[in-house]
């Protein structure tokens, strides 16, 4: 499961709940051993704290690393409130952090089929982030169609547009062979 709660949504009624949060890290602070993530979504931004026994496994994490966060929900005393976030009175307590970065920059994607190609399991988080099965999803610049790839990959539905002849065609290619399997 990608996640059980947007960024935006949890609120102090929900402290004590187990949660799985997923984002981009929007900044990350350090205080000693102790790390605080505000990691955002499309729907909002949570303040992550980040256990010493973790801090370790953190490596160099940089705005825009992508994460996923397992842990608990739990209120901030009333003098730490953050009045600026609608999730400003509470924030996760990490007990797992799982860095997409790695796991992407790792993948074998076919070369030279178009220069900004992405790798298909980045396309396919994306995706499952942000949409529900069976929605439509646009891809205004196709390019050689990993999007529609990961769009029948993840049971959606996908309308892709490129003007590169050449590129649609390596595109309308590397669909029908997925559809045909």
């Amino acid at each position: 499961m990608l996640r059980t709660n947007t960024c935006g949504e949890l609120k102090k009624k929900n402290a004590g709940e187990k949660v799985i949060l997923s984002g981009w890290v929007e900044s990350h602070r350090i205080q000693g051993r102790i790390s605080f993530i505000l990691l955002r979504d499309r729907y909002g931004i949570t303040q992550i704290f980040v256990n010493p026994k973790l801090t370790k496994n953190l490596g160099e994490i940089r705005r825009e690393t992508v994460l996923q966060i397992k842990g608990e929900v739990q209120a901030r005393p009333e003098n730490q409130i953050n009045k600026e976030f609608s999730t400003g009175e509470i924030e996760v307590a990490a007990e797992k952090l799982n860095e997409f970065r790695d796991r992407c920059q790792s993948l074998k994607t076919e070369k030279g089929l178009h220069p900004t190609q992405k790798p298909i399991a980045l396309l396919e988080y994306l995706i499952k982030t942000y949409t529900y099965e069976n929605e439509t999803v646009l891809d205004f610049t196709m390019g050689s169609g990993s999007t529609m790839i990961a769009c029948q990959n993840t049971n959606r539905n996908g309308i892709g547009i490129e003007m590169d002849e050449n590129y649609f065609n390596i595109a309308n290619e590397r669909i029908n062979k997925i559809i045909l399997k």
